[in-house]
């Protein structure tokens, strides 16, 4: 439904968000498998002293299982907290549901019994793992992974990298079509330019508002219109068969002096005169590109069929009537008679003036004129055009947030992988180290490895990722141009990351006294 106040859903944006949290899960999943094939050389010795002391494989599988859903379980109950905290929180803001968790019980049993079948999944297979060695193991301390696990191993974390990368550059690709709608040239001149809406009760006071205020000398002038001068479904629609093509029209009855307040450049033809607010003719003046389109000059009179809807007095420099979200509308300023109610009224302010003071001001005079008249929200059109595109900022937001979730957890991945191989290759390095490896050396031959990795995930992350975003830039017909400096720099800043984490917690094994490793094995 167009044209209401109330708030308006998103099926795609839904879709998204929910697409995203499941795959911040797998991240999460993941990690699990991961963290618990690097602690397996630690906690090997202790399964297999159990299996020598007569516990069954069986229980101890069983064991690893409940310690997944206890650890899962204990992460539901945090979440459960957070819910209470986040309505406190910037969060709330965006999201239009109540976070209550009385208000979401269905939503919180779901979570409960899919976070429980997630811990099982993902803890079946390692539990069946590493119980599946002999018991002799547990007189040894060496341990070695087969081929298989260490390829799975790094297929997981190809994923993660794969799904990080992919995350920050379509969050990036969001954001910054947001701040291209934001600054986008509307054709009209911003620059001080004030807004406020009366409500339909309010609007017949507007002749008494205005010239009140054109006697402020904060302002330079003042006008309106009968719908917002941008907004989706506020414009009266004609649409016909014009010369065999479809036409569709859109008419925004404004004050004979909108377009001087407003800004709005006049190419050819006349600008609206006062006598012309009365006029039971509709004059009017049309963007440059509709006139092209159709033929359309100053003092032209547009018919459909017999019946003569406008004449055209003048063609202005193309003006942004609906958000860049939104199809793109022919959009036609008309006068109409001064007794018509105005909904929206614009202003525009000289240089240094206080803004505070001066709405106080107007604010005094609306309820001089109207005891009962609301409380006027007035505001720079600027903001007016942001709260038109809060749903794309909502999105950037969100999809930025788990952008960075996920990198998060997909570095304790990568963590948890490099615990993992440091501990197998001690005797490697140590050997290394005895045959002459300097310490950059080693800490090179393990950042080699992952760089290779996170490039293979770049190139499967970037199509990816391009697709992605190449279908949500389908629904604007102006749009920002993406860069592959974008995509380069989603790939730097998880290699720079990963490397930087590798480093860190290789330092330690490649310094690693040899005799020490190579006397106690």
């Amino acid at each position: 439904v167009s044209n209401t106040d109330h708030e308006h859903g998103s099926r795609s944006t839904m879709l998204t968000c929910l697409g995203i949290a499941i795959l911040v899960v797998a991240i999460a999943l993941i990690n699990f498998v991961n963290f618990f094939f690097a602690l397996i050389p630690v906690r090997l010795r202790a399964v297999n002293i159990c299996k020598v002391f007569g516990a069954s494989t069986r229980t101890l599988r069983w064991s690893f299982l409940f310690e997944a859903v206890g650890l899962v379980v204990c992460a539901l109950l945090l979440t459960m907290y957070l819910t209470i905290v986040l309505p406190d929180t910037f969060v709330a803001e965006y999201v239009s549901r109540s976070l209550s968790l009385k208000d979401n019980l269905t939503a919180v049993l779901l979570l409960f019994g899919i976070g429980v079948v997630a811990a099982l999944a993902a803890a079946l297979y390692p539990s069946y793992y590493i119980t599946s060695f002999n018991a002799s193991l547990a007189v040894k301390s060496g341990f070695a992974g087969s081929g298989a696990g260490r390829r799975l191993r790094l297929v997981l974390i190809g994923v993660q990298f794969t799904v990080s990368i992919a995350l920050i550059v379509v969050a990036a690709c969001f954001w910054l079509q947001y701040r291209y709608m934001i600054n986008y040239d509307i054709g009209i001149d911003r620059e001080n330019l004030m807004c406020f809406n009366l409500s339909y009760k309010d609007g017949d006071m507007y002749p008494v508002l205005a010239e009140r205020m054109n006697e402020m000398p904060e302002i330079v002038g003042v006008t309106a219109s009968v719908d917002a001068v941008v907004g989706d479904g506020s414009a009266e629609v004609i649409r016909m068969k014009y010369e065999g093509r479809d036409l569709e029209l859109h008419f925004r009855y404004v004050r004979s002096n909108f377009l001087d307040v407003m800004g709005i450049r006049l190419a050819e033809g006349e600008d609206f005169s006062d006598d012309m607010d009365n006029a039971a003719t509709k004059y009017a003046i049309m963007c440059r590109s509709t006139c092209d389109e159709y033929g359309f000059y100053p003092g032209f009179v547009v018919m459909a069929g017999t019946t003569p809807i406008c004449r055209v007095i003048g063609i202005m420099d193309d003006v942004l009537g609906q958000p860049l979200d939104s199809k793109q509308s022919n959009t036609v300023y008309c006068t109409t008679s001064e007794d018509q109610w105005m909904g929206d009224v614009y202003f525009r302010t000289a240089a240094n003036v206080d803004i505070p003071r001066l709405c106080d001001k107007i604010r005094a005079v609306a309820k001089e004129i109207n005891p009962d008249s609301e409380e006027l929200d007035i505001e720079f059109v600027d903001e007016h055009l942001q709260r038109l595109y809060e749903k794309t900022q909502r999105s950037a937001t969100i999809i930025g947030l788990f952008a960075l979730l996920a990198v998060i957890i997909s570095l304790m991945g990568v963590f948890g992988i490099v615990l993992f191989e440091t501990q197998h290759r001690r005797r490697e390095i140590a050997v290394r180290r005895v045959f002459g490896a300097s310490t950059s050396g080693i800490i090179w031959m393990l950042n080699r490895r992952y760089a290779l990795i996170v490039a293979v995930c770049f190139v499967v992350a970037a199509p990816v990722a391009w697709y992605v975003v190449a279908r949500w830039m389908e629904r604007f017909v102006n749009r920002t141009d993406i860069s592959w400096l974008i995509y380069l720099g989603a790939l730097a800043l998880v290699l720079a990351i990963t490397l930087a984490l590798v480093t860190l917690r290789s330092w330690r094994a490649a310094n690693e006294n040899p005799s020490r490793v190579l006397g106690g094995e």
